[in-house]
Formats: structure tokens, C-alpha cells, sequence
């Protein structure tokens, strides 16, 4: 019998092969999701990153980013201001929002707030 694979345990940095140092999670805009992988969009930077698990697997490793799509979760502290259309962010403009996670978002960036302790 073989022993069931669990999701890996959360991280206080973000650790990508190829980087000398752990990127620290006040640098992390955004998560997108491309199939089975996650791009991770960071502050200034153009060019997001690629990490080798789902959204869903990175939405559980870091708890404190919101999801509000189906595809995206978002940092907390990067939210400017909440529209109609979405979510606008600091530096990489707005992210649309569905109806069925617009009814949501408030709750989502509360408790992301609160597990990031801001």
C-alpha cells in the first residue's frame, strides 16, 4: 500500500528554484492560475513566476492570500480599492471579479487579514 500524498505544510517565504534568497511575502501581488501550475506576480516586477503547483495547493500553503476568482487570489495588503468591475491592486491594475466570488470577497480578504495579522 502506498503511503497518501498531503499538501506540503505553509511556508513563511516563498523558496523558487533558481533564487539565492526566499522571497518574503510582502513582495507577492498576486497568484494566477495556469493549468497545473501557479504564476506568481510580484511587486516590480514585469515577468510573473512560475511555481509548480495548483492555486489551490498554493492558496492552502499561503493562507493569508484571498481568492476572489476562480483562477486569481490576491495578497490583502496589495488591495487598493475594491470596484464594480474588481479588485484593483497597487502595482498590477484591476482584477476582474465574478458575481458568485464578489458576494464573498469581503469575508475572503477579512479572514486573509486576519491570518496575515494585519
Amino acid at each position: 500500500m502506498s503511503p497518501i500524498r498531503s499538501s506540503p505544510a505553509p511556508l513563511p517565504s516563498l523558496h523558487l528554484r533558481g533564487l539565492g534568497q526566499p522571497l518574503p511575502l510582502s513582495q507577492i501581488v498576486r497568484f494566477e492560475a495556469a493549468d497545473n501550475y501557479t504564476r506568481v506576480h510580484l511587486r516590480g516586477q514585469r515577468w510573473p513566476l512560475v511555481y509548480g503547483y495548483t492555486l489551490g495547493v498554493m492558496c492552502q500553503r499561503f493562507p493569508f492570500m484571498a481568492r476572489i476568482t476562480k483562477s486569481v487570489a490576491v495578497n490583502p495588503q496589495q488591495v487598493q480599492a475594491i470596484t464594480r468591475q474588481g479588485v484593483l491592486l497597487q502595482d498590477q491594475g484591476l482584477v476582474g471579479l465574478s458575481r458568485y466570488h464578489k458576494k464573498r470577497l469581503f469575508g475572503e480578504l477579512t479572514r486573509a487579514k486576519q491570518l496575515a495579522g494585519l
